[in-house]
């Protein structure tokens, strides 16, 4: 005898209502109780890492609306792992969707270092699955140390950036 089914498929964040009824033979019972379920919201996904608002310790996400998504679950994790501070950060749905990782109360984060955002849509009922995207805040800028002058030019030292990932060159000004 069967006492569940799964019915599929349905419309993600959408409300449905259901009600029961036992057959016997000929015969068939009143309704049950009406139950309505909220499905599980579509999973988001993150339109683009703003590359204007880009820094070295923060950049900003944007997502469009999702049905029935009342708020979204943020985390962000580097090669390591989850990173301290945004393990489980549940931002409410807003107009813009838009959320900027590294700003305040949040911790910074690191300089020059590849972050992956992991982002889910939350209703009553459920979460979605997650989308990823991948974002790197920007270097520290190097510190420069000297500059020794020769007969024709001079030779510049300075201290290379911070963070985990790799600088490949340098870019020098001079005027």
């Amino acid at each position: 005898l069967i006492d569940s089914v799964i019915v599929t498929p349905m419309i993600a964040g959408t409300a449905y209502k259901y009600r029961v009824r036992a057959v016997s033979g000929a015969n068939v019972s009143p309704n049950s109780n009406e139950i309505t379920v909220l499905t599980v919201p579509q999973q988001p996904l993150i339109d683009y890492i703003d590359d204007a608002i880009v820094t070295v310790s923060s950049f900003l996400i944007e997502w469009p609306d999702v049905l029935s998504a009342t708020s979204y679950d943020i985390q962000l994790s580097t090669t390591v792992g989850l990173v301290t501070g945004y393990t489980a950060l549940n931002v409410l749905a807003n107009a813009s969707n838009t959320f900027t990782l590294g700003a305040m109360p949040n911790p910074p984060l690191q300089p020059n270092t590849m972050y992956t955002v992991h982002l889910k849509a939350v209703n009553a009922g459920g979460k979605s699955t997650e989308t990823t995207a991948v974002a790197t805040t920007l270097p520290t800028p190097p510190t420069a140390i000297t500059a020794n002058p020769t007969n024709n030019g001079f030779a510049l030292n300075w201290t290379a950036p911070t963070g985990d990932g790799v600088i490949d060159n340098y870019k020098i000004d001079i005027s």
